[in-house]
């Protein structure tokens, strides 16, 4: 919802750039709006309906009353302990990441809009 508000000045908007940005508007609105609705209305409908109790007690019930004994629940665990045990490493490699996304950015072609601006004054 607070996306596709502050998608609302792009749409609304009466420059040149509005002209090229207003198919993205309405895009990005109608899809985050009704990626909301089916969230918040669909998904637990259809969870209700396909969990079946029956098939989820056999299933503990196999694994020794805990579901999450299995293979990749275990990697995924072990990976999870790591990272906890090691957040500072985990902190510096994401800003480390995010510092190259910002020089690599540097590197994009730049177009922009303004040269057609002229053209609506």
């Amino acid at each position: 919802m607070i996306t596709a508000a502050a998608f609302t000045p792009v749409g609304f908007s009466k420059s040149a750039a509005s002209e090229y940005t207003v198919s993205i508007f309405q895009v990005v609105t109608i899809a985050l709006l009704t990626s909301w609705i089916v969230a918040v209305v669909f998904t637990p409908v259809i969870g209700f309906k396909l969990l079946d109790p029956k098939a989820l007690i056999a299933k503990a019930q196999k694994h020794g009353e805990d579901i999450y004994d299995t293979p990749f629940y275990r990697r995924f665990r072990k990976l999870l302990t790591w990272c906890l045990r090691n957040r500072w490493k985990v902190i510096l490699a994401t800003i480390l990441i995010f510092i190259l996304s910002i020089v690599a950015f540097g590197n994009l072609y730049n177009n922009n809009f303004f040269h057609l601006q002229a053209a609506w004054n």
